[in-house]
């Protein structure tokens, strides 16, 4: 499938989300050899809504901008969506529960009190399945936080 497609969709679906906010919401679309991915697409949809719509739920101010690139490692092409916001950030302690099934930070808890910590769990479990990885980095609490998901590329 060409996920540049089910991210442009994705983007201009949660726009209004956005801009009810304030928040910009920039799409980058560097896959120019428009590489593409081996995957279910309502999959990889769920996959884009949960990380654009997570980064949107716990920024207040700014921006949340979405890329798609392709980079070489271990003598393969991978496909990465990069999700980055200027949001809650998260403590270095807390990276590691991330992806956790009901994993959530405290700050988390504060802003949604009413989540149940499953969305990056999924996200986790979707991406593995189709042969990929997700992480997460963020410099710290009040400093946003930037999450990939990597996929091989096809095609």
């Amino acid at each position: 499938i060409l996920l540049d497609d089910i991210v442009a969709r994705v983007v201009n679906e949660i726009t209004p989300t956005a801009k009810a906010k304030g928040l910009a919401l920039p799409y980058i679309n560097n896959n120019p050899a428009k590489k593409q991915v081996n995957a279910d697409p309502d999959k990889m949809r769920e996959v884009v809504i949960n990380l654009i719509d997570n980064a949107i739920k716990y920024t207040a101010a700014g921006r949340v901008s979405v890329e798609l690139y392709t980079e070489k490692r271990d003598g393969r092409e991978w496909l990465t969506l990069k999700t980055e916001d200027t949001g809650i950030g998260i403590k270095n302690e807390d990276i590691g529960k991330m992806f956790t099934k009901f994993g959530r930070t405290e700050e988390a808890r504060k802003i949604r009190a009413d989540g149940m910590g499953l969305g990056l769990y999924v996200v986790k479990k979707i991406v593995e399945d189709h042969g990929g990885r997700v992480r997460v980095e963020s410099p710290g609490l009040g400093r946003g936080s930037v999450f990939f998901v990597e996929l091989p590329a096809v095609g």
